[in-house]
């Protein structure tokens, strides 16, 4: 018996700790709160919490979740009564939209009273929920993020935690603070594959939604992408995007087997397709940060293109995710480790290969009624079988785009039912090959 309790105290420590540190005393803060204040009588204000607390716009796809979340929430409030909680106070400037506010609601001194604070005006509140509630990255986030997100229900703060996965092996730690979140919140997974996990682990029903980054109004890439495109096309050539990065190919270290790696994929990526057209490539990083390897990788899988064929490659390295969806618009196809950049050119009709990591892309590609088997593998699979599968993709372009163009108004309803309510007749039927 002691073994038992110390095995699950053990594993369950992370929720505990957050317990103590945080739980308690937001449940003071709600017993000493005199409720006498009236949110009519003052200014209204809608928090969201952030999937990264470090950096608001860290990776492109933390970007377009972001703008996507704004975009829709300044359909109710002024930008000035909109507020992200974070690591650090700061703001940021998101062009076509304005500036907005963080608040370090997240630093471990003050944090708590903070975050205390702003619910006292807060009619909403809305969790960026992405890949973090199932506590991969990091189960101390997720269990201070679900302890925040319960003490803002039981204050009578609508609270709705937005589309997003669950792997198959969730954090202990996180399933204990899921369980123990109040049942007003509204939880909302972004694929049925993730929806069956989260009910299984957790015992508690959810709402079947899309991710909100399909909700992303795109922009034109710059005019040099776009001429490259277009005189590419002009000839009758294919442009297919690519994107490697460590998440997808982890073992794309440093060193020779960096290289060696690198070399195997720049030889096996095909030059023409079955029909005889030219096929070129753009290179497209989804996350900047360093740690993510997407600008390393991709840099020198250009330098080893550049050899051999240096016209049909080109580098694009965009910092706005509406110019990425907009530049996605316009291939015939995208092979990528990113999820949020196979969001873009699925919104945008574009085939894609997916590498599979952290059980994410499945339930994406099911929702599309795309073939699992031409449109997802693993890092092992991929590596060996690019030049088929990339001329597969090719072969098939114009059949999957027809699929994905037919589901995407699906996709877009369901995207948009994070924030706003629809009946479930609403939604049509899918169509396609789920195989």
């Amino acid at each position: 018996m002691f073994n038992e309790i110390h095995s699950y105290i053990n594993q369950n420590r992370t929720y505990w700790r957050t317990l103590l540190t945080d739980g308690i005393p937001l449940s003071a803060r709600r017993i000493l709160t005199t409720n006498t204040r009236s949110r009519q009588d003052s200014a209204k204000t809608a928090l969201i919490i952030l999937a990264d607390p470090n950096s608001a716009l860290g990776s492109l796809g933390d970007a377009a979740l972001l703008i996507s979340a704004l975009s829709q929430l300044l359909k109710k409030y002024k930008l000035s009564d909109i507020y992200l909680l974070g690591l650090r106070e700061d703001e940021i400037s998101i062009p076509g939209l304005g500036t907005v506010k963080i608040v370090a609601a997240f630093d471990r001194a003050v944090g708590t009273s903070r975050f205390a604070h702003l619910c006292q005006n807060a009619v909403e509140l809305y969790v960026i929920g992405a890949d973090v509630l199932d506590g991969k990255y990091d189960p101390g986030y997720t269990c201070r993020l679900l302890t925040y997100a319960d003490h803002a229900a039981r204050m009578n703060i609508s609270v709705t935690i937005l589309g997003f996965s669950f792997n198959k092996k969730p954090n202990p730690s996180a399933i204990r603070a899921l369980k123990s979140l109040h049942h007003n919140v509204s939880i909302n997974l972004r694929d049925d594959a993730s929806l069956e996990r989260f009910i299984k682990n957790i015992g508690r029903d959810a709402t079947l939604t899309a991710d909100i980054a399909f909700l992303l109004e795109p922009i034109s890439p710059p005019p040099e992408i776009t001429e490259w495109i277009e005189s590419r096309k002009a000839r009758g050539e294919l442009v297919v995007g690519i994107n490697i990065n460590r998440h997808a190919l982890p073992d794309l270290g440093q060193g020779s087997g960096h290289t060696s790696l690198i070399n195997t994929i720049a030889t096996e990526l095909p030059m023409k397709a079955y029909c005889g057209s030219r096929i070129n490539y753009i290179l497209v990083p989804h996350d900047l940060k360093p740690s993510s390897g997407d600008i390393e990788l991709l840099t020198a899988l250009k330098e080893c293109l550049q050899e051999k064929t240096p016209e049909q490659v080109l580098y694009a390295e965009l910092k706005d995710p509406r110019a990425i969806k907009g530049l996605a618009s316009k291939l015939d196809a995208l092979v990528t480790g990113r999820m949020h950049l196979a969001i873009a050119a699925l919104g945008s009709s574009t085939p894609v290969l997916c590498i599979d990591y952290q059980d994410k892309f499945e339930g994406l590609l099911r929702k599309f009624g795309l073939s699992i088997t031409d449109s997802l593998c693993t890092k092992e699979e991929l590596i060996g079988t690019i030049n088929e599968r990339i001329i597969n993709l090719i072969d098939k372009r114009l059949v999957n785009k027809q699929i994905i163009q037919s589901n995407l108004p699906y996709v877009s309803m369901l995207s948009e039912s994070n924030f706003t309510k629809l009946s479930s007749a609403a939604y049509p039927g899918m169509i396609g090959n789920k195989a």
